[in-house]
């Protein structure tokens, strides 16, 4: 057993190895550029993941944005640090942010994505994990022993919050996102270099570079939620390589890489199911002899892929089944010799099982499509006719290619009302229909042509496919995030007329090999430019929400957003005139909202928040109750009410003592108001108004209270009163 460890510990380390020389010889080749003047492969490779680095680093000093806080602030896994990671693995990955807001998880199949909060995970444990004896609202004490410490201010405004402890590394979550990104970019260029043929080194230079720079990939590298779009990248960029690799020279090395790199982009995102139907297309049309395809080899293998996508729905493994799976592939493994076709097949049904098995177990517990299709912001088209939901899904698509290359009217969210409802009489939805049934039949046309345009446009549509709410409903119109990996086929479709560019042309027409270069140069700069502003907008809530807003003024989330940021701000300040001036904005911004739609939940949440600042203790309440009933179960309104009455109570205590006994009764009025189950609410006032004298209205406040919740306290000053 050591022996055979031993040879296969060795074997790895030929591999890795022979992958680092064959990286090292690739960035020494001339880089076969006939417009721009970088004479080797590491030149452009430095280029193009510098221009990545430098147009996003005025990220690095952002703080949390949009879905940060639903991914880290509050995701008490996360919080844990390392300690959080198997739950991460075993839950659904809004699990803990429904838990925490007391909303419920209606999102069809939920969402599995863990390989992005674990890392989370990995870096709260760097920077600062919460304590387990810290109630949340003193997370800034670190140590846990209940005192101020000068180093638990981090951010130096000499106000303790849950601020100090969540802009602990910040910065280098940023930078994670960041790195990441360049990353991607330098695998499109070795990947679209050394597998396929048919692309000029000019067209993958030209592509890279405007994939680094589009502007509507700010999302995916400023919002450090988005770090699941750039780990599903990653990773099937990395499959796509080793795929390759393995069909090119059959290492099974190849094969093992390509497996772990497929399962780490399902733990991603869902992008990955695509691939075993992706990557066979892009053999067939880029390798130089596909693999002879016999039936029965072929037919077993791909039984076995679809049975390891069935049977987990059918009988619902348990967790530990994926050690059976270990074990049983360790025993056959050194039996199986297989052709490359079959072995693939074979391969691709190990992760997807595994994955399967692990997000089944994960979600099971999630969903009600009833509330989803019911919920104007899960399900936009609520309002819409069928025709006119599935007429504007079609344009949607259309405006997926129009944000990616005119960059104009960018927004962090397209829900409800963003996007006007379009039927089948209106010109954008055929130009739509049009555009895609060209690149769909083109795409067919040229796969059997075997073109190397295949692989820009089925980039471009396979990645599509899952987004387009055809087939599954993801809950949103639309958003910036769901193109990215779609973009990578456009970047290539936009940059594939510089593959006509040969060397007799740069030498017979100098001067408009010149100005495309130049135009090529203008391009980018102005995509760059526009990105960097873009990135400005991501800095934080109040910043991105308050930018958004403009661009789209009914955009129900938008206008609960800021109003939500507001509504903090106000809670954070202590002067009066800027309290009360904030929380007023905000209240602006609530009605807004509730005028496209009144049963929005988190506007009544805000909307409570705002009245309790400005100490109009009955519009508050009316707020959470207004909200209860849409959902008489949320927790956060539940307990709002049971605050306001606990406050109200100790502030009319403190009036009783200063003799104010009638401001005392209207404030526990409110207390009872707010949570007629309190009993020191109804106990002080009866108090109050037998300091007052008046015994008979004491007793009858005792009797409702004892009716409500019967207490020792209130049945022996019934007595004493009786």
């Amino acid at each position: 057993m050591v022996g055979f460890l031993k040879n296969r510990f060795n074997s790895l380390k030929h591999y890795l190895s022979n992958l680092l020389e064959a990286f090292k010889f690739f960035l020494k080749l001339p880089s076969g550029l006939f417009l721009f003047p970088f004479k080797t492969r590491l030149q452009v490779f430095l280029l193009i993941t510098g221009v990545s680095l430098v147009v996003y680093f005025n990220t690095l000093g952002h703080q949390m944005a949009y879905d940060d806080e639903q991914v880290i602030r509050k995701n008490e896994f996360v919080l844990r640090g390392i300690k959080g990671i198997p739950d991460i693995l075993t839950h659904d990955s809004h699990f803990c942010f429904y838990k925490a807001t007391g909303l419920k998880n209606i999102l069809p199949g939920g969402r599995y994505r863990p390989l992005s909060v674990v890392s989370f995970a990995v870096e709260q444990q760097l920077f600062a994990t919460k304590h387990d004896s810290v109630p949340l609202q003193f997370i800034w004490d670190l140590n846990g022993n209940g005192r101020v410490e000068p180093e638990e201010d981090y951010n130096g405004d000499h106000i303790l919050t849950d601020d100090d402890f969540f802009a602990r590394g910040l910065g280098f979550r940023h930078l994670v996102n960041v790195l990441l990104f360049a990353g991607i970019v330098g695998l499109i260029y070795i990947f679209s270099t050394v597998h396929l043929p048919g692309f000029s080194a000019d067209v993958v230079f030209v592509s890279c570079l405007l994939f680094a720079v589009l502007p509507v990939h700010t999302e995916v590298i400023a919002n450090i939620k988005s770090r699941d779009e750039l780990f599903s990248m990653f990773f099937i960029l990395l499959t796509l390589f080793f795929a390759f690799r393995f069909f090119k020279h059959g290492n099974r090395w190849d094969i093992i890489s390509f497996n772990f790199s497929f399962f780490f982009a399902l733990l991603s995102k869902e992008f990955a199911m695509v691939l075993p139907l992706l990557i066979p297309i892009l053999l067939f049309v880029f390798l130089p002899k596909f693999p002879e395809v016999k039936i029965k080899k072929i037919v077993p293998a791909v039984s076995t892929l679809f049975s390891a996508i069935l049977l987990p729905f059918v009988f619902h493994f348990p967790i530990y089944f994926i050690f059976l799976t270990f074990l049983i592939l360790i025993i056959f493994s050194g039996r199986f010799k297989l052709d490359k076709l079959p072995a693939f097949f074979y391969s691709l049904a190990i992760p997807v099982f595994i994955y399967l098995v692990l997000r089944l177990n994960a979600t099971s517990d999630v969903g009600n499509y009833d509330l989803f299709k019911g919920n104007i912001i899960s399900n936009p088209y609520l309002p819409a006719t069928v025709s006119q939901e599935w007429a504007t899904k079609i344009y949607i698509l259309f405006k997926y290619i129009i944000i990616s290359i005119i960059p104009v009217k960018l927004s962090c969210d397209y829900s409800y009302s963003s996007i006007a409802f379009l039927d089948f009489s209106n010109w954008q939805v055929w130009l739509s229909i049009v555009v895609y049934f060209s690149l769909i039949v083109t795409s067919l046309i040229l796969f059997f042509k075997r073109h190397v345009l295949v692989f820009p446009l089925f980039i471009f549509l396979a990645f599509l496919l899952p987004i387009s709410n055809f087939f599954i409903d993801l809950g949103a119109t639309m958003g910036e995030r769901l193109i990215f990996h779609s973009s990578l086929g456009l970047c290539f479709l936009l940059a594939f007329p510089l593959n006509f560019i040969k060397p007799n042309f740069i030498l017979k027409m100098r001067f408009i090999s010149h100005l495309i270069t130049v135009f090529i140069l203008i391009i980018v700069s102005v995509y760059s430019t526009f990105t960097i502003m873009r990135n400005r907008v991501w800095e934080n809530n109040f910043y991105l929400f308050s930018e958004d807003v403009k661009t789209y003024p009914k955009n129900i989330m938008l206008l609960s957003g800021i109003s939500s940021a507001l509504g903090e701000k106000a809670a954070q300040v202590f002067d009066p005139e800027m309290k009360k001036k904030l929380a007023l904005q905000s209240i602006n911004f609530v009605d807004r909202g509730l005028q496209q739609s009144g049963s929005y939940l988190p506007l009544y949440q805000t909307l409570a928040l705002d009245y309790y600042l400005l100490k109009q203790y009955d519009y508050s309440i009316k707020a959470c109750k207004g909200g209860l009933k849409i959902d008489k179960t949320n927790v956060t309104l539940q307990n709002f009410l049971k605050v306001i009455s606990k406050e109200r109570v100790v502030a009319g205590v403190e009036m009783f003592k200063r003799k104010q006994l009638d401001s005392a009764i209207i404030a526990f009025d409110f207390a009872i108001k707010a949570n007629a189950s309190n009993p020191d609410a109804w106990y002080n006032k009866a108090y109050t108004l037998k300091s007052q004298g008046d015994t008979s209205e004491a007793v009858d406040v005792l009797k409702k209270g004892i009716q409500i919740k019967k207490t020792k306290s209130l049945d022996k000053l019934l007595q004493e009163l009786d």
